[in-house]
């Protein structure tokens, strides 16, 4: 028996999620629990309106904090003191690298609550969310935050 293999495009392939069980169903890779631990431990001032204002993080700056050295980048400053990682285009969503090493399926956090309607991790930070309910809110895996893994049936 032949076995066919089925390419699938980067977008749905999960960026290295870990997959849970044979559905293919997003879960928290080990690069998004050290982003959720590292919003809890205290030591990172919160801030909102760009990934980096000053001293200050959003949500999503923390991340891009921890995943600059992995990705070999570093931190630009504008003249109003907004950074952003270098090589990147936007001061206030994740760079796609970022995005692929969380495993996230949008550069802005973007998920579906409970209730319906669609709300955003960047949202949320500037909105006056704590770090430790953002990090409750990554930790609970809700619909549309994170990538789906390939399907069991797509794998080798």
């Amino acid at each position: 028996m032949q076995i066919q293999k089925t390419l699938v495009p980067l977008f749905l392939c999960g960026w290295g999620c870990e997959e849970d069980g044979d559905r293919g169903e997003p879960a928290v890779n080990e690069n998004a629990k050290r982003w959720v631990e590292a919003l809890r431990s205290g030591e990172y001032d919160q801030a909102n309106g760009a990934l980096r204002n000053g001293d200050g993080f959003c949500c999503l700056g923390v991340a891009c904090d921890l995943a600059r050295v992995e990705l070999g980048t570093e931190w630009e400053e504008s003249d109003d003191g907004a950074a952003r990682l270098a090589g990147s285009s936007s001061f206030g969503y994740l760079p796609v690298g970022v995005q692929r090493w969380l495993g996230l399926a949008s550069n802005d956090g973007s998920f579906w609550p409970g209730g319906g309607g669609t709300e955003t991790l960047a949202s949320l930070n500037d909105d006056g969310k704590t770090f430790s309910e953002i990090a409750a809110v990554i930790e609970s895996e809700p619909e549309g935050l994170f990538a789906r893994g390939i399907p069991k049936e797509d794998r080798e």
